[in-house]
């Protein structure tokens, strides 16, 4: 069995430094993004110390109770999503790289995301939306302007479907 992965405040375990190394150099992600997965993998990296286990360590039972518990404390089911996808991608990323034998993340299903439904303005932020294009100077382009909110929501298309 490994040592467990101690993580500090400001680093990762070395494969995991790597791997954001990685999806910087080679796969271009933003900063954000980075920022996000190494969030992700550095709560991932606790969890695993916690339980005393090395990333070689690891199989899809661990990674299943990883999920289990984001649940149980409650994380959204987007955060749970995202934080997988950080875990599976790590263990992906250590097989290619010939650092692991096996990816613990391959059978692991990603969690359903509900789909959210888009908020409806208010009555006053669609009098608001009407009164800014209404008012403008009547020239073709801010008849067309009127035109396009109008139909917008009057039909609710989407602005795709208007182009």
């Amino acid at each position: 069995m490994n040592r467990p992965v101690d993580v500090g405040a400001d680093d990762l375990a070395p494969e995991a430094e790597g791997f954001l190394a990685w999806l910087s150099a080679e796969k271009g992600r933003s900063p954000l993004t980075l920022r996000a997965y190494r969030n992700d993998l550095r709560a991932y990296l606790a969890w695993l110390g916690e339980a005393g286990l090395g990333l070689s360590d690891v199989g899809p039972g661990h990674v299943d109770r990883y999920v289990a518990a984001l649940r149980d404390q409650g994380k959204a089911p987007a955060s749970v999503a995202r934080a997988l996808v950080s875990v599976r991608s790590l263990h992906r990323f250590l097989v290619a790289e010939g650092l692991a034998t096996d990816d613990p993340g391959r059978r692991v299903g990603t969690p359903r995301v509900p789909a959210g439904l888009p908020k409806a303005l208010t009555e006053d932020e669609v009098t608001m939306l009407i009164d800014a294009v209404s008012g403008a100077p009547d020239t073709p382009v801010a008849r067309r302007d009127l035109a396009i909110v109008e139909l917008l929501y009057g039909t609710g298309m989407r602005v795709s479907e208007l182009c």
